[in-house]
Protein backbone atom coordinates (compact mmCIF):
# COMPACT_ATOMS: atom_id res chain seq x y z
CA UNK A 1 0.00 0.00 0.00
CA UNK A 2 1.32 3.57 -0.93
CA UNK A 3 -0.01 6.69 0.08
CA UNK A 4 1.01 10.42 -1.01
CA UNK A 5 1.40 13.11 1.56
CA UNK A 6 2.60 16.49 0.57
CA UNK A 7 6.30 17.67 0.71
CA UNK A 8 8.10 20.81 -0.01
CA UNK A 9 10.92 19.04 -1.81
CA UNK A 10 8.75 17.40 -3.89
CA UNK A 11 5.54 17.33 -4.98
CA UNK A 12 4.61 13.96 -3.79
CA UNK A 13 6.35 12.17 -1.02
CA UNK A 14 5.41 8.78 -0.71
CA UNK A 15 4.57 6.92 2.33
CA UNK A 16 5.36 3.16 1.86
CA UNK A 17 3.42 0.71 4.32
CA UNK A 18 5.09 -2.42 3.91
CA UNK A 19 2.79 -5.48 5.22
CA UNK A 20 5.02 -7.20 7.51
CA UNK A 21 3.70 -10.76 6.50
CA UNK A 22 5.61 -10.37 3.51
CA UNK A 23 8.71 -9.24 4.53
CA UNK A 24 11.51 -12.10 4.50
CA UNK A 25 13.68 -12.94 7.43
CA UNK A 26 16.41 -14.17 5.27
CA UNK A 27 16.10 -11.14 3.27
CA UNK A 28 16.17 -8.65 5.84
CA UNK A 29 19.33 -10.02 7.55
CA UNK A 30 21.30 -10.34 3.71
CA UNK A 31 20.12 -6.58 3.06
CA UNK A 32 21.97 -5.80 6.21
CA UNK A 33 25.20 -7.98 5.80
CA UNK A 34 25.79 -6.31 1.99
CA UNK A 35 28.49 -3.49 2.62
CA UNK A 36 26.00 -1.46 0.29
CA UNK A 37 23.36 -1.14 2.60
CA UNK A 38 25.68 0.95 5.20
CA UNK A 39 26.25 3.19 2.32
CA UNK A 40 22.95 3.77 0.98
CA UNK A 41 21.83 4.75 4.73
CA UNK A 42 25.21 6.61 4.87
CA UNK A 43 23.81 8.43 1.69
CA UNK A 44 20.15 8.59 1.73
CA UNK A 45 19.39 8.18 5.43
CA UNK A 46 17.94 10.82 7.79
CA UNK A 47 17.63 11.38 11.46
CA UNK A 48 15.49 8.55 11.88
CA UNK A 49 18.22 5.87 10.09
CA UNK A 50 20.76 7.57 12.65
CA UNK A 51 18.70 6.35 15.58
CA UNK A 52 17.76 3.19 14.49
CA UNK A 53 21.36 2.20 12.74
CA UNK A 54 22.63 3.23 16.75
CA UNK A 55 20.07 1.11 18.46
CA UNK A 56 20.97 -1.48 15.78
CA UNK A 57 24.90 -1.01 16.51
CA UNK A 58 24.00 -1.13 20.17
CA UNK A 59 21.62 -4.28 20.28
CA UNK A 60 24.40 -6.22 17.95
CA UNK A 61 27.40 -5.19 20.86
CA UNK A 62 25.08 -6.41 23.70
CA UNK A 63 24.57 -9.34 21.36
CA UNK A 64 28.36 -10.30 21.03
CA UNK A 65 28.89 -9.82 24.94
CA UNK A 66 26.22 -12.00 25.81
CA UNK A 67 27.38 -14.94 23.09
CA UNK A 68 30.43 -14.58 24.64
CA UNK A 69 29.31 -14.67 28.27
CA UNK A 70 27.18 -17.48 27.49
CA UNK A 71 30.40 -19.59 25.62
CA UNK A 72 32.23 -19.00 28.85
CA UNK A 73 29.29 -20.55 31.21
CA UNK A 74 29.26 -23.41 28.44
CA UNK A 75 33.22 -23.66 29.01
CA UNK A 76 33.04 -23.58 33.21
CA UNK A 77 29.96 -26.38 32.78
CA UNK A 78 32.31 -28.59 30.92
CA UNK A 79 35.10 -27.97 33.39
CA UNK A 80 32.68 -29.00 36.46
CA UNK A 81 31.50 -32.23 34.03
CA UNK A 82 34.91 -33.32 34.23
CA UNK A 83 35.78 -32.04 37.59
CA UNK A 84 32.74 -34.12 38.93
CA UNK A 85 33.34 -37.43 37.20
CA UNK A 86 36.95 -37.46 38.41
CA UNK A 87 35.88 -36.76 41.82
CA UNK A 88 33.31 -39.74 41.43
CA UNK A 89 36.36 -41.85 39.85
CA UNK A 90 38.68 -41.10 42.61
CA UNK A 91 35.95 -41.32 45.40
CA UNK A 92 34.54 -44.92 43.98
CA UNK A 93 37.84 -46.40 42.92
CA UNK A 94 40.38 -45.42 45.30
CA UNK A 95 37.89 -44.61 48.71
CA UNK A 96 38.85 -41.73 49.47
CA UNK A 97 35.59 -40.19 51.02
CA UNK A 98 37.01 -37.18 52.02
CA UNK A 99 36.28 -35.98 48.64
CA UNK A 100 32.46 -36.36 48.82
CA UNK A 101 32.17 -32.71 50.12
CA UNK A 102 34.26 -31.45 46.94
CA UNK A 103 31.64 -33.29 44.68
CA UNK A 104 28.76 -32.11 46.13
CA UNK A 105 29.51 -28.77 45.81
CA UNK A 106 30.74 -29.25 42.54
CA UNK A 107 27.15 -30.96 41.81
CA UNK A 108 25.75 -27.15 43.06
CA UNK A 109 27.77 -25.31 41.29
CA UNK A 110 27.40 -27.30 37.63
CA UNK A 111 23.26 -26.66 38.60
CA UNK A 112 23.79 -22.88 39.51
CA UNK A 113 25.64 -22.89 35.90
CA UNK A 114 23.06 -24.34 34.15
CA UNK A 115 20.50 -22.01 35.60
CA UNK A 116 22.54 -19.49 34.36
CA UNK A 117 23.16 -20.55 31.10
CA UNK A 118 19.36 -21.01 30.58
CA UNK A 119 18.82 -16.96 31.49
CA UNK A 120 21.76 -16.23 29.46
CA UNK A 121 20.03 -17.95 26.73
CA UNK A 122 16.81 -16.05 27.32
CA UNK A 123 17.97 -13.18 27.61
CA UNK A 124 19.64 -13.51 24.20
CA UNK A 125 16.41 -15.35 22.75
CA UNK A 126 14.89 -11.69 23.70
CA UNK A 127 17.52 -9.15 22.65
CA UNK A 128 17.94 -11.76 19.31
CA UNK A 129 14.17 -10.45 18.91
CA UNK A 130 14.80 -7.22 20.04
CA UNK A 131 17.16 -7.16 17.15
CA UNK A 132 15.32 -8.06 14.35
CA UNK A 133 11.87 -5.44 15.28
CA UNK A 134 15.48 -2.76 15.28
CA UNK A 135 16.47 -4.14 11.28
CA UNK A 136 13.00 -4.57 10.53
CA UNK A 137 11.81 -0.60 11.26
CA UNK A 138 15.06 0.23 9.59
CA UNK A 139 14.62 -1.63 6.94
CA UNK A 140 10.72 -0.57 6.38
CA UNK A 141 12.72 3.10 6.77
CA UNK A 142 14.81 2.65 3.98
CA UNK A 143 12.55 1.32 1.43
CA UNK A 144 10.25 4.46 2.33
CA UNK A 145 13.80 7.08 1.61
CA UNK A 146 15.37 4.77 -1.33
CA UNK A 147 11.59 4.21 -3.57
CA UNK A 148 11.24 8.28 -2.79
CA UNK A 149 14.47 8.94 -4.02
CA UNK A 150 14.09 6.65 -6.66
CA UNK A 151 10.89 8.95 -8.07
CA UNK A 152 13.02 12.07 -7.11
CA UNK A 153 15.54 10.88 -9.50
CA UNK A 154 13.04 9.71 -12.31
CA UNK A 155 11.17 13.17 -11.87
CA UNK A 156 14.68 15.22 -12.21
CA UNK A 157 15.01 12.41 -15.64
CA UNK A 158 11.72 13.20 -16.50
CA UNK A 159 12.72 16.93 -16.56
CA UNK A 160 16.10 16.19 -18.46
CA UNK A 161 14.50 14.47 -20.81
CA UNK A 162 11.84 16.86 -21.80
CA UNK A 163 14.79 19.45 -22.30
CA UNK A 164 16.52 17.54 -24.62
CA UNK A 165 13.17 17.17 -26.75
CA UNK A 166 12.74 20.51 -26.42
CA UNK A 167 16.65 21.46 -27.83
CA UNK A 168 16.37 18.67 -30.67
CA UNK A 169 12.55 20.41 -31.49
CA UNK A 170 14.72 23.67 -31.90
CA UNK A 171 17.75 22.44 -33.66
CA UNK A 172 15.57 20.76 -35.94
CA UNK A 173 13.97 23.81 -36.74
CA UNK A 174 17.37 25.71 -36.98
CA UNK A 175 18.43 23.01 -39.39
CA UNK A 176 15.37 23.72 -41.54
CA UNK A 177 15.77 27.00 -41.27
CA UNK A 178 19.61 26.74 -41.95
CA UNK A 179 18.35 24.48 -45.38
CA UNK A 180 16.22 27.21 -46.69
CA UNK A 181 18.98 30.42 -46.23
CA UNK A 182 21.08 28.28 -47.87
CA UNK A 183 19.04 27.14 -50.78
CA UNK A 184 18.34 31.26 -51.03
CA UNK A 185 21.64 32.11 -50.84
CA UNK A 186 22.44 29.83 -53.94
CA UNK A 187 19.94 30.90 -56.19
CA UNK A 188 21.14 34.63 -55.61
CA UNK A 189 24.95 33.44 -55.91
CA UNK A 190 23.93 31.85 -59.52
CA UNK A 191 21.85 34.51 -60.72
CA UNK A 192 24.47 37.16 -59.75
CA UNK A 193 27.28 35.15 -61.49
CA UNK A 194 25.20 34.92 -64.32
CA UNK A 195 24.27 38.71 -64.43
CA UNK A 196 27.66 39.55 -63.90
CA UNK A 197 29.92 36.86 -64.80
CA UNK A 198 33.16 34.56 -63.59
CA UNK A 199 35.37 37.34 -63.02
CA UNK A 200 33.33 40.18 -61.77
CA UNK A 201 32.24 37.76 -58.80
CA UNK A 202 35.29 36.25 -57.74
CA UNK A 203 36.17 40.14 -57.06
CA UNK A 204 33.41 40.88 -55.44
CA UNK A 205 33.64 38.19 -53.12
CA UNK A 206 37.31 38.93 -52.35
CA UNK A 207 36.12 42.53 -51.02
CA UNK A 208 32.73 41.76 -49.33
CA UNK A 209 32.65 38.04 -48.45
CA UNK A 210 35.97 38.18 -46.70
CA UNK A 211 35.09 39.09 -43.20
CA UNK A 212 31.98 36.46 -43.72
CA UNK A 213 34.35 33.74 -44.57
CA UNK A 214 36.33 34.67 -41.43
CA UNK A 215 33.14 34.37 -38.97
CA UNK A 216 32.44 31.01 -40.55
CA UNK A 217 36.09 29.66 -40.05
CA UNK A 218 35.95 30.81 -36.45
CA UNK A 219 32.33 29.17 -35.94
CA UNK A 220 33.71 25.83 -37.45
CA UNK A 221 37.02 25.86 -34.60
CA UNK A 222 34.52 26.92 -32.07
CA UNK A 223 32.41 23.83 -32.95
Amino acid sequence: MINFIKNKAFEKTHKIEIDEKILDPKNIKQFFNESKCHQTIKTYGNQRTKKLQGELYNKEKEIRDMEGKLQKKYEDKDQLINRIIALSHEINSEDRGSLTKELEKAKIDIENVKEEIEKFKSDLEEKQILLKDIQKKLYKVMAEISYTRFLHERQKLSKVQKNIRGLRKKLDGMRTEKEGIEEKLNDLYHMLHGVMGHQQMEQMDLTFLKDFSEEEEEVKDNG
